[in-house]
This record gives structure tokens, C-alpha cells and sequence, in this order.
């Protein structure tokens, strides 16, 4: 998690700065008041479940046959996406995060009606649902648009499934105008403006656009495992060559074009929509759509019946590497959580030696306490050291979280980490802290002092 403040207390206010309001009223309804109760446990089950739901309906709009195996297959590579299911840690967040995958499944997958103003109406009062609620959940829509497309042009002529794929870009391109002039141009502060500026379209933008998708694509790579990622592209790539052959050898030259189509709309969906952006913030939460590559792909390939059932090792690999992450992720949030505890003690005992009215402020100096098992993991699954790189005391936002908002010590953090150590004052060691105070800011530097304690010094049990 890179924003554990808002994951510990819920911060409607930045909802609103980030011109998500729908984020702010649907939490309001269920809050009952204008202020965020704890919504644990309640926000947990409302997310999986209706997650469940949505994927389980998108997985019966894709396929269309009774084969339970295939729609399995299907929910699995939708449902593992580590750079989503990471967002459900959110407790209060995953509620708005789950919604806007609900509405961009039903954007692209809601059947249509028979009067085409009201279809392409209720599409752009979806996907400006999806902008109010989560704006990342875009790159989804464009993977899915793809899948669609991949089995629309199986069953409808060519011209009419590429004419459905125009008329859903424009709904969005026109949706985006509409939702730009009525809610980010009003909402959006200062800071998130800037964030939020696209990049100026002159002789550089081809070459900015290819340095955004990079710095996303690295982010991709580290959850493909380097040592087989050149083996696994091998084996798709010549089952994609192979089932191209067979599309040409029965004339089927339709699925051929419309795979050279989709190609921008997977590349798209394969790192983040935030790719459009002069400077985007290349976070993992925005890479939603991910798992649509590879369920275009599987489909894609399981037309050759040759090679059927040996893709379905790609969900099965997909759910492995999930699983094996999401252990990870719990084991260092674990690892986390008793790190904070402790320092947590340290400071709470430190703020009473030098009495709780002169220590206003806290200001951190350093955070160099890790445990062995911390870098294990963060060796074996270097993917991690992106979901917790903000995870130190040295980020004003996340000691906030910690301090104020799990701990409650009311405490004014920082804005700016202070960069020398008070000289010539009294400093108390503790077991993983060092402070000392100057005015009315208590300086502390976090790390493992333990072995230079005295002997009979009592770190504390917690």
C-alpha cells in the first residue's frame, strides 16, 4: 500500500480533490454521516461480493457456451490481478475501486437496447460513473472492449463489430469532456491539476507517450519472472503464430484484422490510461486492466484445437503467481504492522520522558530498521518493494497514518524530513529509536539499537 493514511482513516477530502465524487457519496450513504465510520468488516464483504458478481457476469458475456472448465478459466485470469487485488486492502477505498470494475464490465458488456440513444445515454451515465468513482478503472474498459471484439467479429460481420468498438470510443472520448467541464475542472486542486495535465501534443508527444508506457511496463515486469518471461513469450507467441496460420489457411482474415486493432487498445490496457498523462505517478493501484491481456490472449488461442488444453496452464500459472504474492503481501504487512508497534512504544515512552505538552511535533530523521525476513521477501518478490516503497516513517503521509490515524497519538508530523539530528541536547535510546527534543519537535531516528543498550533495559512485550 502506498497510501496508508487513507487506508487507515478514510480521507473523503482528497476523494473530492481527486474529483471522485461519487467515491465521497456512495461512502457517505453507507456511513449514514458526513463523517467515515470504520466500515471493517462490512466494506470487505461488499466488495467481494459484488466483485464476484460482476466477474462472474462478465465471464458469461465472453462465453456464451456451457463449459464450466473454460469459464473457470476465464474468472480466474479476470479475478488475479495483483496490481487490483492489492487495492482491496483499501478498507475503505475497495468499495469505490470494486464499483467502477462494475461499471466498466457493464459499459462494455451491457446488453443492448433496441433505441440507440437511450443504449449510447445509459453507456456514457456508466462510464462517467466510472470517472466519479475511480478513473484508472479506464485502462479495463479498453481491455475488455478488445475481448468484446475478439468475439463479436466470430459471429457478426467485420464492419459492424469495428463500428461498435468507434461508437464506444467516442461515448468515452465525449463522456470524458462532459465529466472534465462538470466535475474535475471544479474539483481538482492545485496540486492534482498539474498531476492531471495531458501531454501537449507537439513533435515530443510520441516520444513522452513511449517513455509513460515504459515506466509502467517496468512495473509489469517485475511481476513476470525474468528468468521464464523469455520462455513464456516464446510458447505464446508461437501459439499466436500458429493460430494466425490456421485463421489464414480457412480464409478467416477477419479475427487476423481485428487482432491488429486491438493491439492499442490491449497496450493501453496492459500498463494504465494514465500513460496520456505529462507526468504520471507510475502507481501499481492504477493497473487495472492487466489481467484482460492475458484473457484475450487465452482466448485468442483456444480457436486452434490443437493447443486447447495446454493453455490452460497460463490461469493456472496466473493463479499460482497470485497466490504466492498475496502471501507475501500478508507476511509483510504482518512484518509491518509489529515493526510500527514497536517504534510506536518507543516513541510513546520517549514523549513521556520529555513530557507529553513540550513534544508537539515529531520529525523523522531516519528509517533504516528492516528485519532479515523483510529482505527476504523483498528479494524473492521484488514486485513488493513497489507496494511498500512508501511504507516509512520518512513519508510525513504515511508516519501520519500511523502515528494519528492507527495509533492516536495526535501529533503534528512534519511536512519536510528534518536532515541533521539536534546537537547538544539530552538523547534517550531506546531498543529502535533515538529522540531528542529541540522546542517543541521531538526528533526521531528509527533503527536497531538494541546492542547498545544496557543489559538490564526492557524493550517491551507487545
Amino acid at each position: 500500500m502506498d497510501d496508508f493514511y487513507r487506508s487507515a482513516n478514510g480521507d473523503l477530502v482528497t476523494w473530492y480533490q481527486n474529483a471522485r465524487p461519487f467515491s465521497v457519496f456512495f461512502f457517505r450513504i453507507l456511513s449514514g454521516s458526513i463523517f467515515p465510520s470504520d466500515p471493517y468488516p462490512f466494506s470487505f464483504l461488499f466488495s467481494f461480493v459484488t466483485l464476484y458478481f460482476t466477474l462472474r457476469y462478465t465471464t458469461d458475456q465472453i462465453i456464451s457456451e456451457d463449459n464450466f472448465l473454460l469459464k473457470l478459466s476465464i474468472f480466474t485470469l479476470l479475478l488475479c490481478n495483483p496490481f487490483f487485488l492489492q487495492n482491496l486492502s483499501y478498507k475503505y477505498d475497495c468499495v469505490m475501486m470494486v464499483m467502477s470494475i462494475f461499471c466498466a464490465c457493464f459499459f462494455v458488456f451491457k446488453k443492448k437496447s433496441n433505441n440507440k440513444t437511450v443504449d449510447y445515454t445509459l453507456r456514457c451515465l456508466i462510464i462517467f460513473s466510472l470517472f466519479c468513482f475511480y478513473q484508472s478503472a479506464l485502462s479495463l474498459v479498453f481491455g475488455l472492449m478488445a475481448i468484446k471484439m475478439l468475439g463479436d467479429v466470430d459471429n457478426n460481420k467485420f464492419s459492424i463489430t469495428i463500428r461498435e468498438a468507434f461508437y464506444s470510443v467516442i461515448c468515452i472520448f465525449v463522456t470524458f469532456l462532459i465529466y472534465k467541464s462538470l466535475i474535475a475542472n471544479f474539483m481538482l486542486t492545485e496540486g492534482f491539476i498539474e498531476a492531471g495535465k495531458i501531454l501537449p501534443f507537439d513533435g515530443y508527444f510520441l516520444s513522452q507517450l513511449f517513455d509513460n508506457y515504459q515506466g509502467y511496463f517496468k512495473l509489469l515486469s517485475l511481476f513476470l519472472y525474468k528468468k521464464y518471461i523469455l520462455i513464456s513469450i516464446s510458447i505464446v507467441s508461437l501459439f499466436c503464430l500458429l493460430t494466425i496460420i490456421k485463421d489464414c489457411v480457412d480464409k478467416n482474415y477477419k479475427r487476423i484484422l481485428v487482432l491488429f486493432i486491438s493491439i492499442p487498445l490491449l497496450g493501453v490496457s496492459l500498463t494504465s490510461c494514465n500513460i496520456i498523462l505529462s507526468s504520471p505517478m507510475y502507481h501499481m493501484r492504477e493497473m487495472i486492466g492487466v489481467n484482460a491481456v492475458f484473457v484475450y490472449i487465452y482466448l485468442f488461442i483456444r480457436k486452434n484445437e490443437y493447443i486447447t488444453r495446454i493453455i490452460l496452464c497460463l490461469p493456472i500459472s496466473f493463479l499460482l503467481v497470485n497466490l504466492l504474492l498475496s502471501s507475501a503481501i500478508c507476511n509483510l504487512k504482518r512484518i509491518e504492522y509489529v515493526k510500527n508497534e514497536l517504534v510506536i512504544q518507543d516513541i510513546v515512552r520517549s514523549i513521556n520522558y520529555f513530557g507529553v505538552e513540550q513534544a508537539q511535533g515529531i520529525a523523522f530523521i531516519s528509517d533504516d530498521l528492516q528485519s532479515p525476513a523483510k529482505k527476504i521477501i523483498l528479494k524473492n518478490y521484488p514486485l513488493l518493494e513497489y507496494f511498500f516503497d512508501h511504507n516509512t516513517f520518512l513519508n510525513p503521509w504515511y508516519a501520519n497514518g500511523i502515528i494519528n490515524g492507527e495509533f492516536y497519538l495526535h501529533k503534528i508530523i512534519t511536512g519536510e524530513r528534518a536532515t541533521d539530528f539536534p546537537n547538544n541536547v539530552k538523547v534517550l535510546r531506546s531498543c529502535y529509536t533515538e529522540t531528542a527534543l529541540k522546542g517543541v519537535v521531538l526528533y526521531v531516528k528509527v533503527g536497531s539499537y538494541c546492542n547498545s543498550l544496557p543489559q538490564n533495559y526492557n524493550a517491551g512485550i507487545f
